[in-house]
């Protein structure tokens, strides 16, 4: 049986698990979250309400100095349609005049309730209080150790592992940066890090 193994229990995280589950109804599917409980930042999202798309999306909407860059980014996560997936889930949305699509309820938790209701019908095994420190390659899969919540230290084989942990913004939700040390524990490419938003200034010599 084959083992996934996805790190971050967040909304990336917890999507991509299900995901799996459903396209390897066989495999072992387990999530490592470094909080109490899963899916924190997706909580707080839209102020409560979890903003989960936007109709109105188009590339001269935002400050690029390269907006035709954006249009195959943007296509992608149309192409991908999430909204589609969570109806499947059977999740009822509403939509604003702003073009911000929520859930009917106006209720973050009600997406989170679903999500977890879905892994739990797919056995995907939800690991919550574990600090992963080490990430590495090991007899053609994954190796991977971790602190559990009690402070003693755990490892786990993955044939594939799923980075969710987010990125260095927002470390009240647990997302300080960690991910990219465990990535730089492999052989992958990374580049370097700026803020979100932030535009690289280049001076002429």
């Amino acid at each position: 049986m084959a083992h996934i193994l996805i790190l971050g229990g967040g909304a990336a995280g917890l999507a991509a698990a299900l995901a799996v589950a459903q396209a390897a109804p066989s495999a072992r599917v387990t999530v490592l979250e470094r909080n109490p409980k899963v899916g924190k930042k997706l909580l707080a999202t839209g102020n409560g309400r979890c903003n989960l798309d936007n109709t109105a999306i188009a590339p001269e909407k935002y400050f690029t100095a390269d907006p035709a860059a954006l249009r195959p980014l943007l296509a992608a996560v149309d192409a991908a349609a999430p909204l589609a997936w969570f109806e499947q889930l059977g999740l009822y949305t509403r939509t604003d005049e702003a073009g911000r699509v929520y859930p009917y309820s106006n209720q973050a938790a009600d997406v989170l309730a679903l999500l977890e209701l879905h892994l739990q019908r797919h056995k995907v095994q939800l690991r919550t209080g574990c600090t992963v420190s080490t990430l590495r390659q090991s007899k053609g899969g994954y190796a991977v150790q971790f602190a559990n919540p009690e402070g003693d230290m755990e490892s786990l084989r993955a044939d594939a592992v799923i980075c969710a942990m987010g990125g260095a913004a927002g470390p009240q939700f647990g997302t300080d940066g960690s991910a990219f040390a465990l990535a730089r524990m492999l052989p992958v490419m990374s580049t370097v890090l700026m803020p979100q938003g932030a535009r690289r200034l280049e001076r002429d010599s």
